[in-house]
């Protein structure tokens, strides 16, 4: 199963992989992974920044390693003196970045620590460092140590161990073990001889790591920020669409008798006004004289 996605790495069936296996393992294996991007917890983030951050479910979000190496060319240490091993070369990183190299200038910390490793995340971490001294000089005892130079455990932390010169020609001091280290505590490799002797120019052959083994406490929850500014007023909407024709109203309640026909009459004669009075009517008969009032 040699087929993998670029960023996930999901496994994909390839010729010749068996089916099940593929359908029962790997792919239920993607489907795991994929539902965990999705926690609203621990799932997928982008490490503060616009890509692609670290993916949970397989490295865990927290998760960090850091291997830092030396210079390309041999450090001179002198009999019995502790000399400092710069960490110059480009950093291998894997998860969270936690540790960044103190650069030669243009750094605060430039003047006092070039070369050491400084904490940019609180937390448990196990350190390690090893160096390989010159093959050419056999005699006398090597030792390396890895001291918090400012933090605080500054001075009195500190990662030590010696041994005969290492007869083979490769042959490395090793030494590793744990801290509780601080945002911007500070940490430098060391190495001694009881000899005039020097390291390498092989920049691999000098090298420091952090593995962050534990993180540090939920830090309290900070004030709650000034209320910003009201947004502009927006535009003025569209006229929505007419509504429907409404329910035909109940019949109102019926009206009171109007004037109607006057009554009295005779047969024959018919309703004529008498004067522009409204109402003002009365029975006569056609073609009879009608004497108004002088």
């Amino acid at each position: 199963m040699t087929i993998k996605t670029r960023v996930l790495g999901l496994l994909q069936y390839a010729a010749g992989d068996d089916k099940e296996t593929y359908l029962q393992r790997w792919l239920a294996q993607s489907f795991r992974l994929t539902d965990n991007l999705f926690d609203p917890v621990t799932g997928h983030n982008h490490n503060g920044s616009g890509t692609n951050g670290p993916v949970v479910g397989t490295a865990s979000a927290s998760d960090s390693f850091a291997r830092v190496y030396g210079p390309a060319t041999a450090t001179t240490i002198p009999a019995n003196t502790w000399t400092r091993i710069p960490m110059t070369g480009t950093p291998t990183q894997w998860g969270a970045q936690t540790w960044q190299i103190v650069p030669p200038t243009g750094d605060p910390d430039s003047a006092s620590y070039a070369g050491c490793i400084r904490c940019l995340a609180e937390g448990t971490y196990d350190l390690g460092a090893g160096v390989v001294f010159d093959p050419s000089n056999q005699t006398g005892d090597r030792a390396i140590h890895i001291a918090d130079l400012r933090g605080t455990y500054a001075g009195s932390w500190n990662l030590e161990t010696s041994m005969p010169m290492p007869k083979v020609a490769a042959g490395g001091v090793l030494i590793a073990g744990e801290i509780y280290a601080y945002v911007n505590d500070i940490f430098e490799l060391s190495a001694w001889a009881s000899v005039n002797t020097a390291t390498t120019s092989n920049p691999q052959s000098e090298w420091m790591s952090a593995a962050r083994i534990g993180t540090g406490p939920q830090g309290a929850t900070g004030a709650t920020g000034p209320q910003g500014v009201p947004g502009a007023t927006g535009a003025q909407g569209a006229t929505g669409a007419t509504g429907p024709q409404g329910a035909t109203g109940a019949t109102g309640a019926t009206g009171a008798p109007g004037q109607g026909v006057p009554t009295g009459g005779a047969t024959g004669q018919v309703l004529a006004k008498t004067s522009g009075t409204d109402y003002a009517t009365a029975w006569q008969t056609p073609g009879a004289a009608t004497w108004g009032s002088p």
